[in-house]
């Protein structure tokens, strides 16, 4: 039993218990929005209330979070890692402000984008008028991606805020990336991407087929150690010119042959 407490499982009434990934995110998208929208400090969230109102926003929510101890399993991602006094460790929450963000921003992406329109009140997305034009790589999941305009808007409705554009794509560095030609922001998990620097630069172009040179060299540095990645790069893609708004030349890099 040493291994159930690090996994997707906590103890309840004496029995270990699975929480489900759904339950888990539901769980702790409502507590997280309880918290911002009661304006509580994150250092100090009294425990006992924030349980008493997620139990009375969730369906069900007494089965479903019956005691702090399944709160606490879900909010573990977010807390600072410092050690609390035991005296305090039982009802006090101490989270961590980047650590909210960064799940936030995540909880995002893995949502359903016509949801998030609907949960958010967006208006529908407008395409692109201006720009170039190419075959899309991959068919359009169900309701078209959000625009990066869109994301930023949900996610400083959901923390409260002030990240500006670029600095909200530098922490999702590893963990998205923007369609340029449409605008959109897109999951991706560069951890997963293959270590082999061909592989992973055919990889990142099979994503899309045109990246900007500093992303493409940030995703590939880590698989070409020891090697200037922009010669690497020069050897094996080729850079372009490309016009997203009219007058506006933006340099780009493709595959090396197309």
């Amino acid at each position: 039993s040493t291994l159930l407490p690090e996994g997707p499982f906590v103890e309840v009434d004496g029995y270990w218990r699975l929480l489900p990934e759904r339950l888990q995110r539901e769980v702790l998208d409502t507590a997280l929005t309880i918290v911002t929208a009661q304006g509580w400090q994150l250092e100090a969230v009294d425990g006992k209330v924030l349980l008493e109102e997620v139990q009375k926003i969730l369906p069900d929510g007494e089965v479903s979070v019956p005691n702090l101890a399944v709160l606490r399993k879900v909010l573990s991602g977010v807390q600072k890692s410092e050690e609390l006094p035991k005296s305090d460790a039982e009802t006090i929450f101490v989270l961590d402000a980047e650590k909210v963000n960064f799940s936030r921003a995540l909880q995002i992406l893995g949502d359903d984008p016509h949801e998030v329109r609907q949960r958010f009140q967006l208006p529908p997305p407008v395409a692109r008028s201006a720009g170039p034009k190419r075959p899309r790589l991959a068919a359009p999941a169900q309701g078209s991606p959000l625009q990066v305009d869109e994301f930023l808007q949900v996610f400083k409705d959901l923390t409260s805020s002030d990240m500006n554009r670029e600095s909200l794509l530098e922490m999702l560095a590893t963990r998205a990336y923007v369609d340029e030609f449409e605008g959109t922001i897109h999951a991706m998990d560069a951890t997963l991407l293959p270590r082999d620097p061909l592989q992973r630069l055919k990889q990142l172009f099979e994503l899309q087929s045109h990246w900007r040179p500093e992303r493409l060299n940030s995703l590939m540095a880590t698989s070409l150690a020891g090697q200037k990645v922009e010669a690497w790069l020069g050897k094996h893609a080729r850079q372009v010119y490309m016009e997203f708004t009219p007058g506006e030349e933006v340099r780009m890099m493709t595959k090396k042959f197309a």
